[in-house]
């Protein structure tokens, strides 16, 4: 293999191994160096997103426009660049707007989550909780526990969320009778994951590709050109009256020879 061959093989699959579940190996890769929990369980939920399969649906389509400049043989040098430059120009595009696009569902689900967590309080009520010092409010919570207070169970982790005392807003969750109230602290967690939402968009960024990996190797250069005359005889025979022939290689293989021996 010549060294061109080389760098445009290992570039094309340096391309495809980063698709599927090479992608979402890189952003766990990415996540878990952040040091947060469980990587592999924000990347699976994130990947539920319209916007994050539509992210690795442009990779992909990126990836399939490079795999066919580089196979079309017919194209000039000044041909092949000019569609690598379009191709991923869009890919690049494309990816920005569903970056943003992402960020505006995550939003839109954040605050869905936030609503169930921590809506529905009465005012005065957060009022008064609002200026109690940490362990304070830890106790009005343990009381609302023991009373069966879910109103005052849920105005406790609103305050607690509010002014970042995580140990309470999670206590509050706990004490919650509401199966949703958890099932939303673990998603919102998951959204609110640091790095995350940027782990999955530079994940499917498309990668980019240098000059000489649009070129053809001589093999695809050779075959195309097999398959080129291989048409062109064909054509002629048809022309000819003579349909249905097909070309065989008669060349002589090495016999294969045996010899006896007595023992």
């Amino acid at each position: 293999m010549t060294e061109q061959e080389y760098t445009e093989k290992s570039v094309i699959q340096q391309i495809d191994e980063q698709s599927g579940e090479q992608s979402k190996l890189r952003a766990v890769g990415a996540l878990r160096r952040t040091g947060v929990d469980d990587p592999e369980g924000i990347v699976e939920y994130l990947g539920q997103f319209d916007a994050t399969r539509d992210l690795a649906a442009n990779r992909e389509e990126f990836s399939a426009r490079i795999k066919a400049i580089k196979a079309n043989v017919d194209l000039t040098d000044s041909e092949r660049l000019e569609l690598g430059r379009q191709a991923a120009e869009q890919a690049r595009q494309r990816h920005e707007d569903l970056a943003v696009e992402l960020s505006r569902q995550t939003t839109r689900r954040s605050e869905k989550l936030d609503k169930t967590l921590f809506s529905g309080s009465d005012s005065a009520l957060l009022h008064v909780l609002s200026d109690l010092r940490p362990d304070q409010l830890d106790t009005r919570l343990e009381v609302a526990k023991v009373a069966g207070d879910v109103d005052l169970i849920r105005a406790c982790r609103t305050v607690a969320a509010a002014r970042g005392f995580d140990e309470i807003t999670l206590k509050g969750v706990a004490f919650d009778p509401s199966d949703d109230v958890a099932a939303a602290y673990l998603e919102r967690q998951k959204l609110h994951s640091a790095g995350a939402l940027d782990a999955i968009v530079s994940t499917y960024q498309p990668p980019p590709v240098k000059p000489q990996a649009l070129q053809p190797t001589d093999a695809e250069r050779e075959h195309a050109r097999s398959v080129r005359d291989s048409e062109q005889r064909s054509a002629e025979r048809v022309m000819g009256g003579k349909p249905g022939i097909t070309d065989t290689d008669y060349t002589p293989r090495t016999r294969r020879q045996v010899g006896r021996s007595r023992s």
